[in-house]
């Protein structure tokens, strides 16, 4: 599997999940853009030629409160690409801060237009030192307990918690035995949302590698 991220923030979340329950074969790089069209190229393009007939993710941020009209067309068209060159997407909504908060007990007063700031402050007064998301402890964050409670959590229902599932599923540790069998259930049994409006939701298939198109960079 192969995981491509949109900032360091999501890439040291995930680098902590996969050392904390020895996730297997799992690859995982911070993008060259935040840009989710640049993103999603930059996907196809390391899928075709590193690691075809590989399950291929894009993390990113859906962002909604900042009122970047610009970045939720390209949003869009990154989801309909991905789509097309069977790349998954796990997208936080707002943002991936909204995602940590989530491990650490119900969220009160959520919702989707909460900024990056507003969930950062929350961190802060909740792990009693000041949240920064360059620099940030990981480790808070990937208890059996706290991990469960993110699945739980509306912020991770445009694929977020998919993609804890299945690098779950490829866990190879005694860490987390429980979470682990709940999570290989989950992802055995789970019904995703459509996927004609969230590519990345779609179940897990093999693919053949494809060259890019031209459409890749309209």
């Amino acid at each position: 599997m192969y995981i491509l991220t949109e900032g360091v923030t999501e890439l040291t979340y995930f680098k902590a999940l996969i050392l904390k329950y020895a996730c297997e074969n799992i690859n995982v790089q911070q993008g060259r853009s935040s840009d989710p069209l640049r993103l999603a190229c930059e996907a196809i393009a390391q899928r075709n030629e590193i690691v075809a007939n590989q399950q291929v993710w894009i993390v990113l941020d859906k962002e909604i409160a900042n009122k970047d009209r610009t970045r939720q067309r390209r949003l869009q068209k990154a989801k309909r690409l991905s789509k097309r060159h069977n790349i998954q997407i796990a997208i936080s909504q707002p943002c991936f801060e909204g995602w940590l908060n989530s491990h650490l007990g119900p969220m009160k007063d959520y919702r989707i237009n909460q900024t990056s700031k507003h969930f950062g402050n929350i961190l802060t007064q909740k792990l009693n030192y000041p949240y920064n998301k360059n620099s940030y402890n990981a480790d808070s964050f990937m208890g059996e307990v706290a991990i469960s409670n993110a699945l739980k959590s509306p912020i991770g229902q445009m694929g977020l918690s998919r993609l804890v599932i299945c690098l779950m599923s490829r866990a190879n540790s005694k860490n987390g035995n429980s979470l682990i069998a709940h999570s290989v259930n989950c992802l055995d049994s789970s019904k995703q949302l459509d996927a004609a409006d969230y590519a990345g939701d779609a179940p897990i298939k093999k693919y053949p590698a494809t060259r890019l198109g031209k459409d890749v960079h309209r």
